[in-house]
Protein backbone atom coordinates (compact mmCIF):
# COMPACT_ATOMS: atom_id res chain seq x y z
CA UNK A 1 0.00 0.00 0.00
CA UNK A 2 1.75 3.31 -0.97
CA UNK A 3 1.86 5.89 1.55
CA UNK A 4 1.58 8.87 -0.95
CA UNK A 5 0.60 11.83 0.00
CA UNK A 6 -0.72 10.88 3.06
CA UNK A 7 -3.88 12.19 5.30
CA UNK A 8 -3.67 13.46 8.20
CA UNK A 9 -5.89 13.38 10.93
CA UNK A 10 -6.23 14.23 14.78
CA UNK A 11 -8.19 12.47 17.08
CA UNK A 12 -8.47 13.50 21.07
CA UNK A 13 -9.08 11.18 23.63
CA UNK A 14 -9.56 11.81 27.33
CA UNK A 15 -6.28 11.35 28.25
CA UNK A 16 -4.03 11.44 25.39
CA UNK A 17 -3.69 12.59 21.52
CA UNK A 18 -3.52 10.13 18.54
CA UNK A 19 -2.19 10.84 15.10
CA UNK A 20 -2.44 8.92 12.50
CA UNK A 21 -2.16 8.69 8.93
CA UNK A 22 -4.73 7.29 6.33
CA UNK A 23 -3.85 6.36 2.81
CA UNK A 24 -6.07 7.60 -0.24
CA UNK A 25 -5.75 3.86 -0.98
CA UNK A 26 -7.20 3.05 2.74
CA UNK A 27 -10.06 6.01 2.20
CA UNK A 28 -11.09 4.32 -0.89
CA UNK A 29 -11.47 0.89 0.65
CA UNK A 30 -13.49 2.07 3.25
CA UNK A 31 -15.59 4.04 0.81
CA UNK A 32 -16.07 0.27 -0.81
CA UNK A 33 -17.06 -1.09 1.86
CA UNK A 34 -19.72 1.07 3.46
CA UNK A 35 -20.92 1.36 -0.36
CA UNK A 36 -21.59 -2.48 -0.24
CA UNK A 37 -22.92 -2.96 3.06
CA UNK A 38 -25.43 0.04 2.18
CA UNK A 39 -26.14 -2.23 -1.24
CA UNK A 40 -26.31 -5.10 1.26
CA UNK A 41 -29.25 -4.00 3.59
CA UNK A 42 -31.25 -2.17 0.76
CA UNK A 43 -30.43 -6.11 -1.29
CA UNK A 44 -31.52 -7.77 2.33
CA UNK A 45 -34.60 -5.43 2.68
CA UNK A 46 -35.67 -6.40 -1.18
CA UNK A 47 -35.36 -10.11 -0.14
CA UNK A 48 -37.44 -9.88 2.78
CA UNK A 49 -39.98 -8.65 1.25
CA UNK A 50 -39.85 -11.24 -1.27
CA UNK A 51 -38.86 -14.01 1.48
CA UNK A 52 -42.47 -13.20 2.84
CA UNK A 53 -44.30 -13.78 -0.26
CA UNK A 54 -42.13 -17.18 -0.36
CA UNK A 55 -42.94 -18.42 3.42
CA UNK A 56 -46.56 -17.38 2.79
CA UNK A 57 -47.51 -18.98 0.10
CA UNK A 58 -45.33 -22.17 1.02
CA UNK A 59 -47.16 -22.36 4.15
CA UNK A 60 -50.55 -22.07 2.54
CA UNK A 61 -49.42 -24.93 0.25
CA UNK A 62 -48.48 -26.79 2.33
CA UNK A 63 -51.96 -26.36 4.59
CA UNK A 64 -53.99 -26.86 1.37
CA UNK A 65 -52.10 -29.55 0.84
CA UNK A 66 -52.54 -31.52 4.07
CA UNK A 67 -56.50 -30.62 4.29
CA UNK A 68 -57.36 -31.51 0.84
CA UNK A 69 -55.88 -34.87 1.94
CA UNK A 70 -58.29 -35.06 5.05
CA UNK A 71 -61.24 -34.09 2.65
CA UNK A 72 -60.25 -36.90 0.18
CA UNK A 73 -62.81 -39.07 0.76
CA UNK A 74 -65.35 -36.65 1.81
CA UNK A 75 -67.64 -34.86 -0.72
CA UNK A 76 -67.24 -31.30 0.51
CA UNK A 77 -68.32 -28.75 -2.44
CA UNK A 78 -65.26 -26.29 -1.53
CA UNK A 79 -62.77 -29.46 -2.30
CA UNK A 80 -62.84 -27.48 -6.02
CA UNK A 81 -61.89 -23.73 -5.05
CA UNK A 82 -59.29 -25.09 -2.49
CA UNK A 83 -56.96 -27.11 -5.22
CA UNK A 84 -57.56 -23.71 -7.52
CA UNK A 85 -56.12 -21.95 -4.75
CA UNK A 86 -53.46 -24.48 -3.98
CA UNK A 87 -52.46 -24.11 -7.50
CA UNK A 88 -52.11 -20.37 -7.50
CA UNK A 89 -49.97 -20.49 -4.13
CA UNK A 90 -47.68 -23.14 -5.38
CA UNK A 91 -47.37 -20.72 -8.32
CA UNK A 92 -46.14 -18.06 -6.36
CA UNK A 93 -44.21 -19.83 -4.03
CA UNK A 94 -42.01 -20.93 -7.43
CA UNK A 95 -42.02 -17.28 -8.67
CA UNK A 96 -40.76 -16.06 -5.55
CA UNK A 97 -38.05 -19.03 -4.80
CA UNK A 98 -36.56 -18.01 -8.35
CA UNK A 99 -36.27 -14.54 -7.67
CA UNK A 100 -34.69 -15.30 -3.98
CA UNK A 101 -32.23 -17.93 -6.02
CA UNK A 102 -31.81 -15.25 -8.67
CA UNK A 103 -30.73 -12.61 -5.79
CA UNK A 104 -28.29 -14.61 -4.04
CA UNK A 105 -30.80 -15.03 -1.13
CA UNK A 106 -30.93 -17.27 2.05
CA UNK A 107 -34.27 -19.06 1.83
CA UNK A 108 -35.75 -19.98 4.70
CA UNK A 109 -37.90 -22.12 5.14
CA UNK A 110 -41.19 -22.76 7.24
CA UNK A 111 -40.36 -24.85 10.38
CA UNK A 112 -41.16 -28.09 11.49
CA UNK A 113 -43.00 -26.48 14.61
CA UNK A 114 -45.20 -24.38 12.32
CA UNK A 115 -46.03 -27.12 10.13
CA UNK A 116 -46.64 -28.92 13.07
CA UNK A 117 -49.16 -26.69 14.45
CA UNK A 118 -50.73 -26.12 11.22
CA UNK A 119 -51.04 -29.70 10.53
CA UNK A 120 -52.67 -30.39 14.82
CA UNK A 121 -54.90 -27.06 13.59
CA UNK A 122 -56.44 -28.63 10.68
CA UNK A 123 -56.83 -32.27 12.41
CA UNK A 124 -58.59 -30.64 14.92
CA UNK A 125 -60.78 -28.41 12.77
CA UNK A 126 -61.69 -31.01 10.48
CA UNK A 127 -62.70 -33.74 12.85
CA UNK A 128 -64.66 -30.61 15.05
CA UNK A 129 -66.82 -29.40 11.60
CA UNK A 130 -65.64 -30.37 8.39
CA UNK A 131 -68.41 -28.46 6.72
CA UNK A 132 -67.61 -25.70 4.23
CA UNK A 133 -68.97 -23.10 5.89
CA UNK A 134 -66.35 -24.32 8.75
CA UNK A 135 -63.41 -25.24 6.35
CA UNK A 136 -63.84 -21.59 4.67
CA UNK A 137 -63.91 -19.96 7.79
CA UNK A 138 -60.82 -20.96 9.02
CA UNK A 139 -58.97 -20.38 5.42
CA UNK A 140 -60.69 -16.75 5.48
CA UNK A 141 -58.39 -16.27 8.86
CA UNK A 142 -55.33 -17.68 7.91
CA UNK A 143 -55.32 -15.75 4.72
CA UNK A 144 -56.64 -12.22 6.29
CA UNK A 145 -53.25 -13.00 8.87
CA UNK A 146 -50.96 -13.39 6.04
CA UNK A 147 -52.46 -10.43 3.44
CA UNK A 148 -52.58 -8.18 7.16
CA UNK A 149 -48.78 -8.98 7.15
CA UNK A 150 -48.22 -8.42 3.59
CA UNK A 151 -50.33 -5.38 3.76
CA UNK A 152 -47.44 -4.39 6.87
CA UNK A 153 -44.54 -5.53 4.58
CA UNK A 154 -45.45 -3.49 1.67
CA UNK A 155 -45.58 -0.46 3.38
CA UNK A 156 -42.60 -1.16 5.23
CA UNK A 157 -40.39 -1.90 2.21
CA UNK A 158 -41.97 0.70 -0.34
CA UNK A 159 -39.45 2.78 -0.57
CA UNK A 160 -36.89 0.74 -0.31
CA UNK A 161 -37.20 -1.91 -3.15
CA UNK A 162 -37.54 -1.06 -6.60
CA UNK A 163 -40.92 -1.25 -8.50
CA UNK A 164 -40.42 -4.83 -9.71
CA UNK A 165 -40.17 -6.08 -6.46
CA UNK A 166 -43.61 -3.73 -4.95
CA UNK A 167 -45.44 -5.06 -7.50
CA UNK A 168 -45.15 -8.10 -6.94
CA UNK A 169 -45.41 -7.81 -3.23
CA UNK A 170 -49.21 -6.00 -4.42
CA UNK A 171 -50.20 -8.64 -6.72
CA UNK A 172 -49.58 -11.18 -4.07
CA UNK A 173 -51.57 -8.88 -2.01
CA UNK A 174 -54.34 -8.72 -3.91
CA UNK A 175 -54.35 -12.56 -4.57
CA UNK A 176 -54.77 -13.12 -1.33
CA UNK A 177 -57.79 -10.63 -1.12
CA UNK A 178 -59.22 -12.23 -4.13
CA UNK A 179 -58.95 -15.82 -2.10
CA UNK A 180 -59.97 -14.12 0.42
CA UNK A 181 -63.91 -13.24 -1.61
CA UNK A 182 -63.95 -16.76 -2.97
CA UNK A 183 -63.76 -18.57 0.21
CA UNK A 184 -66.63 -16.09 1.63
CA UNK A 185 -69.11 -17.73 -1.10
CA UNK A 186 -68.75 -21.00 1.21
CA UNK A 187 -70.14 -19.26 4.63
Amino acid sequence: MSTSNPIKLKATDVDEKLDFVISKELIHILLIIVKNNTRRKIMKEKCELVLHIYQDAEMASYTLTKLLRDLKDRDNKIKKTLEDILKEYEEWKSKSKAFLKENNAEIDETSMFEKMMAKMGIDKEVKKDNSDASLADLLIKGVSMGSIDMEKKINEYKDDVDEKELSLAKKFLKFQEKTIDLLKEYL
